[in-house]
């Protein structure tokens, strides 16, 4: 479904002759199907009742949405529903997509020229664009409009007029006027209940990072570089940066699942006889995994220019200055959002929003830095400022290793 500039492909080759292992057309398939298998591996090792799921979301369209059990303090809960969702998503994308190509042939669409346009700034983008179609389809049609309309008929109605108009918007997504047909867009009307029930259960915040979450999981396809032994080398940094991590959290006597309470409470509170050692190996395992998930996963790596130029001293400045920046946006949240839930989230989209590179690239950013922020936000609430910035400086450090080296290897 996607080319790449031949003359781009041999220079990287010649460049890299004797490092070249394979081409992105056939490391994008190891990416997409690697990133639905690993999620649905997330959902089962979490516990998620797909049984539970399929019977309240069957009860959700088909006459009692208001069984729909509404909001909830445990972030935890909310992971598992979410991961099941998208894992319904991309079943329905894979199998439509499947069924529709093949009665009715491929079809050129947007995503194409979008997934594999190169460096730029991907997360803005599909954050303001999903935010903007969740506020339509779902805030505007469930949340206002049944308020002024009650009942179930008007709820149904609304459900079935917000995700109608959502669904013909993706027409356009077709460049051709002649593959522009409403059985195209079948897929996303089904999709959009997926999303509405989100909404009903958690909120705009929630449908909105479910949505932004299974594009990123179809950006998966959109490998841009081809891969080669540094892209190995780089995972197996990772692989012993993990294991180095791990080994620490057993001599120190914990474990990652200690940090459990700060995905199921309603507070943030310290850790029993925590202190900077135990939240560092915790944070550095976290970071390690998630950076070793994407490496394996064949994700493109992007590297800033300018983070690859900065001197020790700088890392430091910018360790303290994020950390700060982080105090000040809770603080500042704190006002208006009771909800530690909700504010975190909401920084850890900010933290994101900077990020540029391949289609594939930001996903790899975007499914990295959900948890590791989060952790990172809890971290800082607990541990008191200069802790927190001594444990970013370090893992800066770390991280900043493999891509100093990425031009080099």
């Amino acid at each position: 479904m996607f080319t790449e500039d031949t003359s781009i492909s041999l220079n990287r080759k010649k460049h890299f002759i004797g490092s070249y292992i394979m081409s992105a057309e056939r490391a994008r398939n190891i990416s997409f199907f690697g990133t639905i298998i690993a999620l649905i591996a997330l959902s089962l090792f979490l516990g998620v009742d797909y049984k539970k799921l399929f019977f309240e979301f069957s009860t959700f369209i088909s006459g009692n949405p208001f069984a729909v059990q509404a909001g909830t303090d445990n972030l935890l809960e909310i992971i598992k529903t979410s991961l099941g969702v998208i894992a319904a998503h991309m079943a329905v994308v894979i199998m439509s997509m499947y069924l529709i190509n093949h009665f009715l042939g491929a079809a050129e669409s947007v995503f194409d020229d979008i997934a594999m346009a190169g460096t730029d700034s991907y997360i803005p983008k599909l954050l303001l664009l999903n935010f903007a179609e969740e506020a339509l389809a779902r805030w505007l049609a469930l949340g206002i409009l049944t308020k002024i309309f009650p009942g179930a008929a008007a709820f149904y109605f609304f459900l079935i007029l917000g995700n109608s108009i959502w669904s013909y918007i993706h027409l356009k997504n077709f460049i051709h006027k002649k593959d522009r047909l409403l059985i195209r867009v079948l897929p996303q009307f089904i999709i959009g209940l997926f999303y509405s029930y989100i909404f009903v259960k958690y909120g705009l915040l929630a449908s909105t990072l479910v949505h932004i979450t299974c594009n990123m999981t179809l950006f998966a396809i959109a490998k841009a570089d081809d891969v080669y032994k540094k892209d190995i080398y780089r995972a197996l940094y990772y692989l012993a940066y993990f294991i180095l991590s791990l080994l620490g959290l057993k001599y120190l006597g914990i474990s990652l699942t200690d940090i459990k309470p700060w995905f199921t409470s309603s507070a943030i509170l310290p850790l029993s006889n925590y202190g900077f050692w135990h939240y560092l190996f915790v944070f550095l395992a976290f970071n390690s995994l998630m950076a070793l998930i994407t490496e394996a996963l064949l994700y493109d790596n992007y590297v800033d220019s300018n983070i690859k130029k900065a001197n020790f001293i700088a890392l430091v400045v910018l360790a303290v200055v994020l950390v700060a920046i982080i105090y000040l946006i809770n603080w500042v949240l704190g006002f208006f959002i009771d909800s530690h839930i909700l504010r975190f989230a909401i920084i850890v989209i900010i933290f994101t929003l900077a990020e540029s590179g391949s289609a594939q690239s930001a996903a790899g950013t975007w499914f990295g830095s959900l948890v590791t922020i989060y952790i990172f936000i809890c971290i800082a609430m607990v541990a008191g400022f200069w802790v927190t910035c001594g444990i970013l400086v370090i893992g800066i450090l770390l991280s900043y290793v493999p891509k100093q080296l990425s031009d080099t290897l």
